[in-house]
């Protein structure tokens, strides 16, 4: 549901926390939990407070009813959905695969490095 991803700016500067949170994470904490927002919540911690949530107004029971509801409410959506999956995916390659010569034996990794320079903010 959520993965938290620490970048390391070395000892002269702070470095950076990446979250990824998955969707239901965001609607169900940050969206149904105004004080959760994110840019709330960085600011009391900059400010050296804890950052405090107000209680959720909504149950996770009517929540889920709410989401059982707009599934059934989506249900004609159904079809325009399945056309899009219609076509086949396209191909990996111009030419298809070779599957005598295409196997994990003969795949290769590429690592690039960047380095500090590159990788700081816009």
């Amino acid at each position: 549901m959520l993965r938290a991803v620490w970048f390391d700016a070395g000892p002269a500067q702070p470095g950076q926390l990446l979250l990824f949170c998955h969707h239901l994470v965001v609607e169900r904490g940050f969206l149904a939990h105004p004080a959760a927002r994110p840019d709330r919540c960085l600011e009391q911690a900059r400010a050296g407070r804890q950052p405090e949530l107000e209680p959720v107004g909504t149950s996770f029971r009517a929540w889920a009813e709410h989401q059982c509801a707009q599934a059934c409410d989506r249900t004609g959506e159904l079809a325009s959905w399945t056309k899009i999956l219609d076509p086949p995916a396209p191909l990996l390659a111009a030419d298809g695969l070779d599957p005598a010569v295409d196997l994990v034996d003969t795949s290769r990794t590429v690592t690039i490095r960047l380095d500090v320079d590159e990788t700081r903010p816009c």
